[in-house]
């Protein structure tokens, strides 16, 4: 097991990893949002747990981290972190992966799933109040552009979905206070962020999902029990 510890603009995300080669660490893309700088992240490998002070002895400098190229927030949500050589790597078991021609062995069998975080509760999840459905409860499972959730998604909201808040988006990011109103295509529209938010974001209509309405950020409620 590997520990991801990622900090950037005062927040932190943890991302579990798996050891699959001596040097690389295999976890999932959307813990950077396509933002990656290697000064931002700790690996701690063989962790017992996610703090960098109690495992300083086990925490991996970073050489280089790489995305999957087909990543687009949803689909593919992989990454590799390669990390630099370490005299002492101690008594870390690499993870066990099947052969190409032992895949169709494994499929379809019963797993364990280990990791570090927290383990969402679609019983109890809200919606906070910055978004379209403010202080909502979440609907699972629901779709969006194909895919089944049955928990927060980190996957980039539904305001990308309309051609002229994605513009702005991508414009004015860094400088708008989300919501905005804006003209486009002879409209006025409400505009939300693209960004998945620290704790991800849910529908609350699992049959209508629009880029301004039935979606909200996820509220802290919806993260509050540890996983094993």
């Amino acid at each position: 097991m590997a520990c991801v510890d990622f900090r950037a603009e005062g927040k932190q995300k943890i991302c579990s990893g798996s050891l699959i080669a001596s040097d690389v660490v295999l976890t999932a893309a959307h813990c950077f949002n396509h933002h990656i700088d290697i000064d931002n992240v700790s690996v701690i490998v063989g962790a017992e747990t996610c703090d960098t002070k109690l495992e300083r002895d086990k925490v991996r400098k970073i050489r280089n981290i790489t995305l999957h190229e087909n990543y687009d927030g949803i689909h593919y949500d992989l990454a590799l972190i390669t990390l630099r050589p370490m005299r002492d790597k101690g008594n870390v078991s690499l993870a066990c992966l099947p052969w190409e021609s032992g895949l169709e062995q494994v499929s379809g069998q019963k797993a364990f799933v280990f990791g570090f975080g927290t383990e969402e509760n679609s019983e109890h999840c809200t919606t906070n109040g910055r978004g379209p459905a403010q202080y909502q409860e979440c609907s699972f499972p629901f779709e969006f552009e194909g895919a089944n959730f049955t928990s927060c998604t980190f996957a980039e909201t539904p305001a990308k979905t309309n051609k002229g808040c994605k513009a702005f988006n991508e414009a004015e990011k860094e400088r708008a206070k989300f919501p905005v109103t804006i003209e486009a295509n002879n409209e006025t529209i409400r505009c939300y962020d693209v960004s998945q938010g620290s704790r991800g974001w849910c529908s609350t209509n699992a049959t209508t999902l629009t880029y301004d309405s039935s979606w909200g950020w996820c509220n802290a409620d919806c993260q509050h029990k540890r996983s094993t």
